[in-house]
């Protein structure tokens, strides 16, 4: 059963990734968000906020919360694969209401397509736009925190992964052949600095994003960004200001490589 406690912004804040792996073991598999509220309510709705181990279409909406501490569910809107230069790349989020973009991509940076979901990029806004936009909540349910970054979000993930193999064995309800120990070990996992641009064409491009990478016998995983503060002294477009821009990893594929299912190609 998934652990629908009131969500803690300030110890969130306080330790985040803390937070994020002791909630993640109560969402083992098919984590769903609790959304009491409508979409895009100005009353944020309690949630557990930690990455879903499979890609469904409420992923964005989960790492919308994630990383800019909010409960506010937004409305989620979803691409397919086709949709990437004629639709998602032209697209907005916006903040009220609260309005987010998803694209899935199943393609390798070699152009080979997986029949599992490879990346996910969402086009999010920042906690402070967000705290703007929804000035009119009350003091005790603060519309967004302060922002965490993407790659954040792959390290609760591997918290997730290895968390959720660890309980289930412990539980009993899988084989010892899923549980970590035959998960790659984490010390060889790496996360890479992110990557964090300031002009769209350098975030969407080029397109497929390599979200992962062997070298040396090591996992490495990327993350790439865009972060437009709201109050800025550079003169920008109002759609553009306060936005927040994921490339990452796809749960599916991580699972994959940290089960040996896939391997990695090299740095292209």
């Amino acid at each position: 059963m998934i652990d629908t406690a009131p969500f803690d912004l300030a110890l969130l804040k306080e330790k985040p990734l803390m937070y994020t792996t002791c909630r993640s073991v109560t969402a083992i598999v098919g984590l769903t968000i609790a959304i009491a509220n409508a979409a895009g309510a100005a009353e944020p709705s309690e949630a557990v906020v930690a990455p879903p181990l499979h890609t469904g279409p409420d992923y964005c909406a989960t790492m919308q919360q994630f990383i800019a501490g909010t409960r506010i569910n937004p409305e989620t809107i979803q691409y397919s694969g086709d949709d990437y230069d004629v639709g998602f790349k032209k697209s907005k989020p916006t903040a009220q209401p609260l309005v987010i973009h998803q694209y899935v991509g199943y393609q390798m940076p070699s152009g080979k397509t997986q029949a599992m979901p490879v990346t996910v990029s969402c086009k999010l806004k920042t906690a402070e736009r967000i705290r703007t936009a929804h000035a009119g909540l009350t003091e005790d349910a603060a519309a967004a925190d302060e922002d965490r970054t993407c790659q954040q979000w792959t390290e609760a993930m591997l918290d997730a992964v290895y968390g959720a193999a660890d309980g289930a064995a412990e539980a009993g309800t899988t084989s010892e052949a899923t549980s970590s120990n035959t998960l790659l070990p984490r010390e060889r996992v790496r996360l890479e600095k992110e990557n964090n641009v300031y002009i769209g064409p350098l975030w969407v491009n080029p397109f497929p994003f390599q979200a992962a990478y062997q070298a040396g016998g090591d996992l490495h995983l990327r993350s790439k960004a865009l972060h437009a503060e709201y109050t800025r002294w550079m003169p920008l477009p109002d759609s553009f200001m306060g936005t927040h821009y994921c490339h990452t990893i796809a749960p599916e594929y991580l699972q994959a490589l940290l089960k040996s299912e896939l391997e990695a190609p090299g740095l292209e």
